[in-house]
């Protein structure tokens, strides 16, 4: 079987409230992502990296450029239709959920 690597970038902070302040994201749901992932798929590895030295997202925010932080998860999955649907079905319903449940990305 073919095996592909999976890299999903989770940002350690939550988005910026109303006056810009961001708040760290709880170690937990970077965790529980993980343990989620090594479950489905026999193993994950969670990156996390020292402030300032990790990978950022760059993105436009009301024609101002917004840079998040992240962590970086990597997963080896079979190369399948069927990983590749799990996959868009759990960014859809956890990592992009609005219940703050799991890193919103």
């Amino acid at each position: 079987m073919t095996f592909v690597t999976v890299l999903v970038p989770l940002p350690v902070f939550y988005n910026p409230d109303t006056i810009g302040n961001r708040r760290p994201m709880e170690e937990e749901k970077l965790t529980a992502t993980a343990e989620e992932m090594a479950r489905k798929f026999g193993g994950a590895v969670l990156w996390r990296f020292s402030e300032g030295s990790g990978p950022r997202g760059y993105w436009w925010n009301r024609e101002i450029l917004d840079i998040d932080v992240l962590a970086m998860l990597e997963v080896d999955v079979p190369d399948t239709r069927e990983s590749r649907s799990w996959f868009e079905a759990y960014a859809e319903t956890v990592l992009m959920d609005g219940s703050n449940r799991r890193p919103s990305i």
